[in-house]
């Protein structure tokens, strides 16, 4: 009888262990899994936003045609902007007025063509604006000042003092002058507001018109 009963109470045991062993397994397997799931989802749902957010990027930086996104390398910077502007509005060439440069000589020059050059002249004498007057001139050029002389380059010829090289005389001589009544010479086309007044003579030097002497009267 006693034999039975240790055979039952080990029976017992063994079952009791088993049963414990389920548990723990299942435990296991729960907690195992259960992780392991979180990271999984974990890592899709940020592999969704780091797409979402890398092909927002690339979309914005490609453009909607698929075609780089292009800048205005000058957008919003006024002294690049303001620098084509003066270049374009303080053109005084010869050129810009759509004078020929295949002049023959002086009596190839038609009188609209040397009316155009003269209104120039005008304007840069008005002005003051020795660097205008420069780039109508041809040097060298002969400047009536100290008894006369021959400015040699353009660089001489802009650091003569604009009050002895265009002094009031030379202002209201140069504005009385009328431009559209001008005619050819062998020494080609004086502007002067009256006789014996500082006057501006202006040829054909090397196809183009360009200022050949300025005088101060007599």
């Amino acid at each position: 009888m006693k034999k039975i009963l240790n055979l039952v109470m080990a029976a017992a045991v063994v079952l009791t262990l088993a049963g414990c062993g389920d548990k723990t397994g299942e435990g296991m397997d729960s907690q195992g899994t259960g992780p392991e799931t979180g990271r999984q989802e974990a890592g899709q749902d940020t592999g969704k936003e780091v797409g979402q957010s890398t092909g927002q990027e690339v979309s914005q930086e490609v453009g909607l045609d698929g075609s780089p996104a292009q800048g205005n390398d000058n957008a919003g910077n006024p002294e690049v902007s303001q620098g084509v502007s003066d270049a374009q509005q303080t053109e005084t060439s010869a050129e810009a007025a759509g004078l020929r440069d295949d002049y023959e000589d002086n009596f190839d020059v038609d009188e609209a063509a040397a009316a155009e050059f003269a209104r120039m002249i005008k304007e840069a004498v008005a002005q003051k604006n020795v660097e205008m007057l420069a780039d109508l001139t041809g040097f060298p050029v002969y400047v009536g000042l100290s008894g006369g002389t021959v400015v040699e380059t353009r660089d001489d010829f802009v650091g003569l003092d604009v009050e002895e090289l265009l002094p009031e005389e030379m202002l209201s001589s140069i504005a009385e002058a009328d431009e559209n009544s001008l005619s050819p010479s062998m020494a080609g086309f004086t502007l002067y507001g009256s006789d014996g007044a500082p006057s501006i003579t202006f040829g054909v030097r090397d196809g183009s018109l360009k200022i050949s002497g300025i005088n101060y009267g007599y």
